[in-house]
C-alpha cells in the first residue's frame, strides 16, 4: 500500500480542500516530510487519516486529549467549552456542507480511492463511505464501486484492521505506552497484526458449529424448550443492552456535567474572595485589630529603643571597640605619658615663677625659650602609644570601656528589641493585607456582584441536574443488575437444557470430532504464536541494538506468551520497568513497532507525529539514520523545527522523497506549501 494522494476537506484546521500529492517512494528515498509549527495542522493530518480508516468508532471517540468520551454527533460537531469538534470552524460558520477526507493508494492489484465524508447543513448528519478500485477482487471486472457501508468497511478492515492502526499511525510521544503495556488488549492487537487471530476465529466457528449440532439433533420437545429459553434470553439481552445504552448516555452526560460544575466552581472561587459581602465586617474588624496592635507595639518600641540603637544592632563593631579600649587601659606607656603631661603642666610655673629666683632674673623671652625647650624634651615621652586614636585619659578610657562592655554583653535585651522589631513588621503586613482586602471588596462593581450571584444560581441548577442524573444512574444500575441476575438464571437453564440435548443428539460423534479439532487447533495456535513470538523477539533485539547505542543496561529483550516485554541485563537478570528511563522505553517501543512491521509483512505506510519526542540527541540521530529510512516502504514524518533542527535535518535529508510545509497563522486555515525544504543546503 503506497499513498499517492490525500485530500482533506474542512476537517480540523484544514479549510476547503487541501491536497497532498506524494511521489512514488524508492528504497533510497522512502521518507516524506510534513513540517510545521505546533498548531499548524500536523496532528490534524494524522487524525484525519485515522478518521478515514476508523470512522467514528469507539477508538476515535475515546482518542482525545481531554479524557472525555463522546458520541459520534458531539465528536464531529463539538461541545461548548470542552471540544471544538472535527469539522473546521470557519467552514461551519460559512455553512459549507461537505466535510471529509479522500485517500488514493496503490497496491499490488491496482489503485484504490477511498472517500469518507459527511454532509451537514445544520440539520441531520449524513455519513458516507465509498471505495472505488480499478480492479475486482473476484476477478469479474474493473472499476468496481463499493458504496454500501458494511461492504466498504469490510474492504478497509481487510487492508488495515482497526485494532492495528495504532501500529502504523502514531504519536511519538505516546509510543512509550507500548513498552509498558502488559495487557490482553495489546496481545490481541499483535495477534491480528501477525495473522494469528485466524486460529482463534476458526475455534469460535467450531464452537458455533458444535452448538448448532447440539440443537439440530434433539428430540422435538427438548428442542422446543430450548428454543423458548433462547428466545427469552435474546429478549432479556436486548432489554439489558437498551438499558446499558441509556445508562451509558446518563454516564456521559454526568461526566460532562461534572466538568461544567468544576468550571463554575473555579469561577465562583475566583470571585468569592472579592464578592462575599458578609465577610466585609469581619475583614474591617480584623484590619482595625491589626492596626491597633501595630501602633501599640510601635509606641512601645519607640519608648524603649535607646539612642544607642546602632550599638545594639552591631555587636561585632562593639567588640572591636572594646578590644581597642582594653589595650589602651592596660598600656603602661599610656599611663606614663599621662603622668609626664601632668608634671609638665605644673613644672614651668614652679620653676620660673616661684622663689628662689636667679640673679639677675630671667627675662620673659628667656623664660619662653626655656619653656619651649623643656616642652620639646618631654614631648617624646608624652605621645600616646595608640597613635592618637584615643584622645582620652585612662579614667575616661576605663569609663568608656564599661559602657561598651554593657552593650556587648546585653544579649537578652538586644534579642528582645529584635523580636519587637520583627513583630512590628509582621503586624504592619497583616494590617496592610486586611486593608487591601477591605478596599478590594468596597471597590467591586454592582455588575461583578451580579455575576457572582448568577454563577451561584447556575451552580445550584447544575448540582440539581447532577443529583437527578445520579438518581437515574442508580435506577439504571438496579435495573441492569436485575437483568443480569435474570440472564444468569436463563443461562443456567439453557446450559442444563443443552446437556439434555447432547444426550438426545444423533450428532454426538460430530461434536466429539469437533472438540478434538478445537484441541488440535489450540495446540497449533500455541505453536504458531510461539514461532512468531520467536521471530519478533529476534527482530526486536536487532532493531533495538541499532537504536540504543549509548550504553548496555538492556542486553536482551524477551517476549512472554502474551507478548509482554521483559528486559534482561548482561547476566540475564530481569530489569524492572521503574529502573528504565522514559527515553529507553520509547526506543524499545520504536524497536517493537519496527520489528512488528518487518515480521508482519504488511505493506502499510508509517505516519509518525512528534517523531523524536523526549529522546536524547544521540538516539535521535540513530532513529533518523536507522529507523525512519527502513520503517516501511513509505514513511511520513511530521516534525516541528525544534525537533528537527538543521543538523538532524541534514542526517535525514538523503532519504527524503518529498517535503511539505504547513502554514496556519490564523489557527483554522492550514495552507500547504509544496517542495519547501525545512532548511537550506548551507544550514543543513
Amino acid at each position: 500500500m503506497i499513498f499517492e494522494q490525500i485530500r482533506i476537506q474542512n476537517l480540523f484546521s484544514y479549510y476547503g480542500e487541501q491536497t497532498f500529492d506524494f511521489p512514488f517512494p524508492t528504497p533510497d528515498k522512502p521518507v516524506v516530510l510534513i513540517s510545521g509549527r505546533n498548531g499548524f495542522g500536523k496532528t490534524s493530518f494524522i487524525t484525519s487519516v485515522k478518521l478515514l480508516f476508523l470512522g467514528t468508532s469507539e477508538v476515535m471517540l475515546r482518542d482525545t486529549s481531554i479524557g472525555a468520551t463522546f458520541r459520534p454527533h458531539t465528536y464531529l460537531l463539538g461541545m461548548d467549552h470542552i471540544w471544538q469538534g472535527v469539522f473546521n470552524r470557519d467552514a461551519r460558520e460559512q455553512r459549507l456542507s461537505e466535510y471529509g477526507i479522500t485517500l488514493i493508494w496503490r497496491e499490488e492489484k491496482g489503485r484504490v480511492t477511498v472517500r469518507r465524508y459527511w454532509r451537514y447543513d445544520g440539520g441531520e448528519l449524513e455519513p458516507y463511505l465509498s471505495i472505488e478500485a480499478d480492479f475486482n477482487e473476484d476477478g469479474l471486472g474493473l472499476n468496481k464501486l463499493i458504496d454500501e457501508p458494511e461492504e466498504a468497511e469490510e474492504f478497509l478492515q481487510r487492508r488495515l484492521p482497526r485494532d492495528i492502526v495504532p501500529f502504523f499511525f502514531y504519536d511519538g510521544e505516546k509510543v512509550q505506552q507500548l513498552a509498558e503495556a502488559n495487557q490482553e488488549g495489546l496481545m490481541r492487537q499483535i495477534e491480528k497484526l501477525l495473522g494469528l487471530a485466524a486460529v482463534d476465529t476458526l475455534d469460535q466457528y467450531l464452537e458455533l458449529a458444535v452448538k448448532a449440532w447440539k440443537r439440530d439433533g434433539t428430540a422435538i420437545n427438548e428442542q422446543a424448550e430450548y428454543n423458548t429459553l433462547g428466545a427469552k434470553l435474546q429478549l432479556k439481552q436486548a432489554e439489558r443492552a437498551k438499558a446499558q445504552a441509556a445508562a451509558d448516555d446518563v454516564e456521559a452526560d454526568l461526566e460532562n456535567l461534572e466538568r461544567e460544575i468544576r468550571r463554575h466552581a473555579r469561577q465562583i472561587e475566583s470571585i468569592r474572595t472579592q464578592v462575599l459581602q458578609r465577610d466585609t465586617p469581619h475583614l474591617k474588624e480584623k484590619m482595625m485589630r491589626a492596626k491597633d496592635s501595630y501602633e501599640l507595639l510601635c509606641q512601645r518600641v519607640a519608648a524603649s529603643l535607646p539612642m544607642a540603637a546602632p550599638l545594639w544592632a552591631a555587636p561585632e563593631l562593639v567588640q572591636g571597640i572594646a578590644n581597642q579600649l582594653e589595650g589602651a587601659v592596660t598600656d603602661a606607656s599610656q599611663r606614663l605619658a599621662e603622668e609626664i603631661r601632668g608634671v609638665f603642666e605644673r613644672l614651668p610655673a614652679r620653676l620660673f615663677d616661684e622663689p628662689p629666683h636667679p640673679s639677675p632674673r630671667l627675662s620673659e623671652p628667656q623664660k619662653l625659650h626655656y619653656r619651649q625647650k623643656l616642652g620639646a624634651i618631654l614631648s617624646q615621652y608624652t605621645e600616646p602609644s595608640t597613635g592618637g586614636f584615643f584622645s582620652l585619659n585612662s579614667d575616661q578610657t576605663i569609663a568608656l570601656k564599661r559602657r561598651i562592655d554593657y552593650f556587648f554583653h546585653a544579649r537578652n535585651e538586644r534579642q528582645r528589641l529584635a523580636d519587637d522589631l520583627r513583630e512590628v513588621g509582621r503586624l504592619r503586613r497583616e494590617w496592610q493585607q486586611a486593608k487591601a482586602e477591605v478596599e478590594a471588596i468596597d471597590e467591586l462593581s454592582p455588575e461583578q456582584k451580579q455575576v457572582f450571584h448568577e454563577r451561584e444560581a447556575e451552580m445550584v441548577e447544575l448540582r440539581t441536574r447532577r443529583d437527578d442524573l445520579i438518581e437515574q444512574r442508580g435506577k439504571y444500575a438496579h435495573y441492569i443488575g436485575h437483568h443480569d441476575a435474570e440472564l444468569e438464571r436463563l443461562a443456567t437453564q439453557i446450559s442444563q437444557q443443552e446437556t439434555k440435548l447432547v444426550k438426545a443428539s444423533i450428532n454426538s460423534h460430530q461434536i466429539n470430532r469437533a472438540q478434538q479439532a478445537r484441541r488440535v487447533f489450540e495446540l497449533y495456535g500455541n505453536c504458531l504464536k510461539k514461532n512468531r513470538r520467536a521471530e519478533i523477539e529476534i527482530a526486536l533485539n536487532q532493531c533495538f541494538k541499532q537504536l540504543m547505542t549509548s550504553h548496555h543496561q538492556i542486553s536482551n529483550i524477551k517476549l512472554n506468551e502474551n507478548f509482554a516485554l521483559s528486559y534482561r541485563d548482561t547476566q540475564d537478570r530481569e530489569i524492572g520497568l521503574a529502573n528504565i528511563s522514559a527515553g529507553m522505553k520509547q526506543l524499545t517501543a520504536q524497536a517493537l513497532l519496527w520489528a512488528l512491521s518487518d515480521v508482519s509483512g504488511r505493506g502499510v505506510p508509517v505516519i509518525v507525529d512528534t517523531p523524536l519526542a523526549r529522546i536524547d540527541r544521540l538516539h535521535q540521530e540513530n532513529l533518523l539514520r536507522n529507523y525512519y529510512p527502513k520503517a516501511a516502504q513509505q514513511v511520513i514524518v511530521l516534525p516541528t523545527d525544534s525537533e528537527l533542527d538543521a543538523d538532524k535535518y541534514g542526517i535525514l535529508k538523503p532519504w527524503v522523497n518529498a517535503e511539505f510545509r504547513l502554514e496556519n497563522p490564523n489557527g483554522d486555515r492550514t495552507r500547504i506549501e509544496r517542495d519547501t525544504a525545512m532548511y537550506t543546503i548551507e544550514e543543513a
